[in-house]
């Protein structure tokens, strides 16, 4: 699993990291496939759009037989734990209806 991180969260990047994830600081211009992306931010305007933009045919073919796309977790106000709940679960909360 590749874990792209925004280059301002060091806190959340070493915590994940000394927990055994494999997170890289992703410049999302460079054309890498994440298979989910950790970020901070009020909007997420434009990330959605440079995400898309790079994913090229071929990192998707190379990714293309686990592909499930990109998991966005925005960390605002999330402790490490939460970050970590959402990468184990690829859910920010249980959907479970009463």
């Amino acid at each position: 699993m590749i874990i792209g991180i925004q280059k301002d969260l060091k806190t959340i990047k070493e915590a994940l990291q000394s927990r055994g994830y494999d997170v890289k600081y992703i410049d999302l211009n460079q054309n890498k496939y994440v298979d989910i992306y950790i970020y901070a931010n009020n909007q997420v305007t434009g990330v959605i759009e440079q995400l898309n933009n790079s994913v090229t045919e071929e990192n998707y073919k190379q990714h293309s037989s686990n592909c499930y796309g990109t998991l966005m977790i925005n960390a605002m106000n999330k402790s490490v734990d939460k970050v970590e709940h959402i990468i184990k679960n690829r859910t920010y909360s249980n959907l479970n209806l009463i």
